[in-house]
């Protein structure tokens, strides 16, 4: 097999769909061959002489730079133009992409639940028991005292 040149790229995009982001640079497989910071639609034609070593496989990339928080999106398009030493270029070839718009989280307010507890059950309140009796002192008439009546008035006899 023989050896391939990456000799031209084209980047089409929608950059105000991805605003404030910008193209960072190309890079095909390890070799960064376009460097530009550009928000233009179409970011080409950008040349390069990059070889594609006979029978290697090699991935086409870019870097986006500032992409905006839930990442970009919209329409892609990469066309990379080959040149085969001794025979010339290929007709471009090239691939389209089409990223869906990310969804946005959204919060859905919830109101609270309120979930009934338990009803309230009565409390078991203490009633004070009746008051022990307390031993109160009594006057009880000594046995060896006898009350009698005598004429005049009462007396005690021992």
């Amino acid at each position: 097999m023989s050896d391939v040149y990456l000799i031209e790229t084209w980047l089409e995009w929608e950059p105000d769909k991805n605003d404030p982001a910008k193209i960072d640079y190309f890079k095909f497989d390890n070799t960064k061959y376009w460097g530009g910071d550009s928000d233009d639609a179409v970011i080409g034609p950008k040349y390069s002489n990059v070889l594609l070593a006979g029978g290697a496989k090699m991935n086409w990339s870019s870097k986006v730079k500032d992409p905006p928080p839930l990442g970009i999106w919209g329409y892609f398009e990469v066309t990379l133009t080959f040149n085969f030493p001794g025979w010339g270029s290929c007709p471009p070839m090239a691939i389209s992409i089409v990223e869906d718009e990310p969804v946005v989280p959204t919060e859905t307010p919830v109101p609270p639940t309120i979930t009934p507890g338990p009803s309230p059950t009565p409390t078991n309140t203490k009633t004070p028991n009746p008051p022990k009796p307390t031993k109160v002192p009594t006057n009880t008439p000594d046995p060896s005292w006898t009350a009698t009546e005598s004429g005049g008035g009462p007396t005690a006899t021992p």
